[in-house]
């Protein structure tokens, strides 16, 4: 070796604890590009379920159940739930939105819109009134809002509703005058061809407008299709309401509108429902407590609308019932 010259020295080398610890790190960085939990246990970490580190113990528990059942993975089981829900949520909407086909003109359609609950009305009346050319509701005056329409409204707030005055305080010359003009103004629309709507309370075929509408409009165009689209009636909400049977079999239901008929309250397996009607709730209470039919007897005021009153009959004071009140008189024997 040459004079001043010192020997090379070999490289020195990292002590064997940091390269174990580098090593492990390479090993932690190479694992959590794949696996974020198998980095972890790389490390010395304690394993984590990652696909139910956010639920509570008892879903946790109910998941892990479900997996060892099911032979599946805890992750694909949660997977799974997440691709329905999200199937079911993309579904809806689109379902929804589709807007149903219109249909060619000319013909008129009475459309029940239920008691008063936007929710009771069904997808079929919903539809008629987004497809149909015009949407006419009746009303006592030309500046009156009726109930119909206010449901009406609140169902299909982008349409556009007209008003028909039907006059129900005027004398029966008066009446008739009316429902004269609010026929003229259907035909009018129906002779453009035009699929016309006409917006009621309950349902088109009990106590409500149109039937003597369209009687009118048939009389002069008796060409033209006349339908009724149904509603759920005030009696039907009521007696779901209150849990009440209206009819099981052997039995009889019975609809009056003000007056109730002694036949049909004396027979226990009728049941009685007086509709839209304004009784004296002293006499009625009386009647029905002498058919045994007093303690399940139900009074419903403005069903579905704001100010809805449900109560017993045995609770009403004396006086008139309401306009637009149902009393249910359930029968009280299963048969004849």
């Amino acid at each position: 070796m040459p004079a001043g010259l010192l020997p090379a020295r070999a490289p020195r080398r990292a002590p064997r604890r940091r390269r174990a610890r580098r090593a492990g790190v390479q090993r932690a960085a190479t694992a959590v590009r794949s696996c974020p939990t198998c980095a972890l246990r790389a490390v010395g970490c304690p394993a984590v379920h990652k696909s139910s580190i956010y639920l509570p113990d008892q879903l946790k528990g109910d998941l892990a159940a479900l997996a060892v059942r099911s032979g599946r993975a805890e992750a694909d089981l949660i997977r799974q739930a997440i691709e329905r829900l999200l199937a079911v949520a993309d579904a809806e909407p689109a379902a929804r939105s589709a807007p149903p086909p219109r249909r060619p003109g000319p013909v008129l359609i009475g459309v029940g819109l239920g008691p008063g609950d936007p929710r009771q009305v069904t997808q079929l009346a919903e539809d008629t009134l987004l497809t149909a050319d015009r949407v006419f509701a009746v009303s006592w005056t030309p500046r009156s809002i009726g109930r119909a329409e206010t449901v009406a409204r609140g169902v299909a707030p982008t349409v556009p509703i007209e008003r028909l005055t039907h006059d129900i305080a005027a004398d029966a010359a008066g009446r008739h005058e009316s429902l004269v003009a609010a026929a003229r103004a259907l035909i009018a629309a129906l002779d453009a061809a035009e699929v016309v709507a006409v917006v009621t309370l309950g349902d088109t075929s009990m106590w409500s407008v149109f039937p003597d509408l369209a009687n009118e409009v048939a009389a002069q165009r008796p060409n033209v299709p006349i339908e009724m689209v149904p509603g759920i009636t005030s009696y039907q909400s009521l007696a779901a309401a209150t849990g009440t049977t209206l009819a099981r079999a052997g039995q009889r239901l019975v609809v009056v509108d003000g007056h109730v008929p002694d036949d049909a309250l004396d027979d226990p397996t009728t049941t009685v429902v007086v509709y839209k009607g304004s009784p004296d709730a002293g006499p009625l209470r009386d009647r029905a407590q002498a058919a045994g039919r007093l303690a399940q007897a139900r009074v419903g005021e403005l069903i579905g609308l704001p100010g809805q009153r449900i109560d017993e009959l045995a609770q009403v004071p004396d006086g008139p019932i309401s306009y637009l009140a149902t009393v249910i008189l359930p029968a009280v024997a299963d048969h004849r």
